[in-house]
């Protein structure tokens, strides 16, 4: 089977130089779950893959300082052709011409492949100009299946964003087209169960796989403190992910044998950024690359997200970061969402809604625990992880998934 990867990714390699270009975010969570999903179909013997992409990068001059990137060619995991194309910064001119780029970039790949069995696209994310391409192709090639990986949903149904009022309304009205053109593909990815109420899934193939990990991606050892307790949060800062509330609690209790460490980019960094200096047990490392957030995991004792059960998208949406905190081998706290279903329950440790000071409830009760029940905390949740996401299982479904598109069958 020939397979093409289409995705907003970007080369780890020059993760550093992104970030200072684009110091608002280069979707750093979203990256690392691409590059899972690309290196667990490779893995399979069965499965060539090569990859289209594009960098996730915000509009010159508001949220990048580079108003071009050229196009590049790289290999992933030693052997995987990525072409990335190039990128004219500016809104709409930007999705115009990645479109053109994308279908010439499809076509030198069909006509390399022509003659393979079994051609397959997984597009990434429901991103206009990917699924227009993936309806184009459709039409055009009768011989390619088209796969679609939805981490998470558009308009109401997402998140909020800090967008500008006007462009969140134009994105808000542009929803209900996307998700259905969403519809129109051969099979599909998705992050939670409740996604398939949103998509037309219809008797289509599909597979729930919340997100994945890679064993090789973390060391084995686990690290904890003896004379303190590190709690740790990376991702956005931004008030709706209750961060805020988060410092704030940490703040009211005067204990110094705990630290709070956070790293991110969002609305509160300048005054997280504020509260850091003011406050030696809390520390702000800004926006980090993977590499660096890897290492504070292993300094850290306890892994937070703070994201509340809180509106339509937490039905929808899988904070597949999660995941990533499990395989560090560390607690992982967070408010129990409606998208996790009972999977979690007894391995991630939920923060009560019902508590007046639900985060300081987490600090005390780790703060008086042991090493040695950290330890075991830790074990129970590595090996939870790895042996229910890592990239060899999801590689070996996503296998499972593809044939059974080219058998027309569910599976």
């Amino acid at each position: 089977m020939n397979t093409l990867f289409l995705g907003l990714m970007y080369n780890i390699s020059k993760e550093d130089e992104l970030i200072k270009e684009n110091p608002i975010g280069i979707g750093i969570a979203s990256n690392i779950l691409q590059h899972n999903i690309v290196k667990s179909i490779f893995e399979r013997d069965n499965i060539k893959i090569s990859g289209i992409t594009s960098l996730p990068v915000g509009n010159f001059p508001k949220l990048s300082k580079k108003i071009y990137y050229a196009s590049n060619n790289y290999k992933i995991f030693n052997s995987v052709k990525i072409n990335e194309i190039s990128t004219i910064n500016f809104f709409i001119i930007k999705h115009l011409i990645r479109k053109i780029n994308l279908k010439k970039e499809f076509q030198c790949w069909y006509q390399q492949n022509e003659k393979s069995n079994n051609k397959t696209i997984i597009i990434y994310d429901l991103y206009e100009p990917f699924l227009t391409i993936g309806i184009w192709v459709k039409n055009k090639y009768p011989d390619v299946k088209v796969i679609l990986v939805i981490p998470d949903l558009v308009g109401k149904l997402r998140n909020k964003s800090n967008s500008l009022f006007f462009i969140q309304a134009i994105l808000n009205y542009k929803s209900e087209g996307i998700l259905n053109k969403a519809n129109s593909f051969d099979g599909y990815i998705l992050l939670s169960e409740g996604m398939k109420k949103q998509i037309n899934i219809k008797n289509k193939p599909y597979l729930i796989i919340n997100g994945l990990v890679d064993e090789e991606d973390t060391t084995k050892k686990l690290n904890f403190n003896q004379n303190k307790r590190i709690f740790l949060y990376s991702g956005s800062l931004n008030s709706q992910y209750h961060v805020d509330k988060m410092v704030n609690e940490f703040l009211e209790n005067k204990n110094f044998d705990r630290e709070l460490w956070l790293c991110g980019s969002g609305e509160l960094a300048e005054s997280i950024k504020n509260i850091a200096n003011e406050n030696i047990n809390i520390k702000y490392f800004g926006l980090v690359t993977k590499k660096t957030a890897r290492k504070l995991e292993h300094k850290a004792d306890v892994l937070i997200n703070p994201r509340p059960n809180n509106g339509l998208y937490t039905q929808y949406s899988f904070p597949s970061k999660n995941l990533e905190f499990l395989l560090s081998g560390k607690p992982v706290v967070c408010y129990k969402l409606d998208s996790f279903g009972t999977k979690f329950d007894g391995i991630f440790d939920y923060i009560d809604p019902k508590l007046s000071l639900p985060f300081d409830n987490i600090y005390n009760k780790y703060s008086n625990m042991s090493v040695k029940e950290l330890e075991k905390i830790g074990d129970k949740n590595r090996e939870f992880v790895i042996a229910n996401f890592d990239v060899k299982v999801h590689g070996e479904n996503i296998d499972n998934l593809i044939q059974a598109i080219w058998k027309n069958s569910v599976i």
